[in-house]
């Protein structure tokens, strides 16, 4: 008798969706069915695992997992390394986990799915095939749209305008990476003190530094963004660089606040 298919969206061992959390690169937690996230989106150069259950032992029977991904796209072990295949060109693999690099630009994926049996190395009885269908949308991307800020003594919050953008609709949640420069003298000469591996969520529009961003005294803070994830690219099991990041720096200026001094006038005549 052959196997029963696995469907989608009714039986627990269906092909799942991958969803973590924030900064889950190169781990992943949780798949998932149903709900707000049945549909599967990725973005464009993940690498994104599958799974679906794998069958239950019989005695003398071994089991091989289809994995078709249309348009082709490497079929990857967890680690990363090529999965073998098992036949010539049959898209079957001893894993019923894998992962998939997905193509460099934004489309439609198909994935197809089903399992095998095979008694001493001959197939005995397969599954229907199930299809899966993958959404590659691209990147996040950030840019400056204001100038250069500047304060005076205490440091203070500074609020960076910028432009975002995602290739999901919703809420996207996205996170920055940025680099810190600090110069002490106000034209950059000398050697700053860098701080690397910042991070913070926009509001809204905006890039909100806290106070404490500035807190090493009078200078110029050199704002450098390094990356830009949301919740779509943050599932890739590699890490992702956005390939639209902000030209140049945001310049923040801590200038000294000016002293009311007395007036001088010229003295009496003797």
């Amino acid at each position: 008798m052959k196997h029963q298919v696995l469907k989608i969206g009714f039986l627990a061992t269906a092909l799942v969706l991958l969803s973590v959390g924030l900064n889950a690169q190169l781990a992943y937690t949780s798949f998932t069915l149903t709900g707000p996230e049945s549909v599967d989106s990725v973005s464009v150069g993940s690498r994104m695992p599958y799974k679906t259950n794998a069958q239950d032992a019989v005695a003398g029977l071994t089991f091989e997992y289809k994995w078709l991904f249309t348009p082709a796209s490497p079929i990857l072990n967890l680690a990363g390394t090529t999965a073998t295949e098992k036949g010539s060109a049959s898209n079957y693999f001893d894993e019923n986990e894998i992962s998939v690099l997905m193509p460099s630009s934004a489309g439609a994926v198909t994935l197809t799915t089903a399992v095998r049996s095979l008694f001493n190395g001959t197939v005995l009885c397969a599954s229907e095939d199930s299809i899966y269908n993958i959404r590659v949308v691209p990147l996040p991307s950030i840019t400056w749209t204001a100038a250069d800020h500047a304060g005076c003594a205490t440091a203070a919050a500074v609020t960076v305008p910028v432009t975002l953008t995602n290739g999901l609709i919703g809420q996207p949640q996205y996170e920055v990476t940025y680099t810190l420069s600090y110069y002490t003298a106000f034209d950059k000469t000398g050697t700053p003190v860098t701080t690397t591996g910042n991070t913070i969520a926009p509001t809204g529009s905006d890039l909100v530094f806290p106070a404490a961003t500035f807190n090493q005294g009078l200078g110029v803070y050199e704002i450098t963004v390094t990356n830009i994830t949301d919740r779509i690219s943050r599932k890739s099991l590699d890490a992702l660089t956005a390939t639209t990041l902000p030209t140049g720096v945001q310049n923040v200026y801590l200038f000294p606040v000016p002293v009311a001094n007395p007036v001088q006038h010229i003295r009496n005549m003797p």
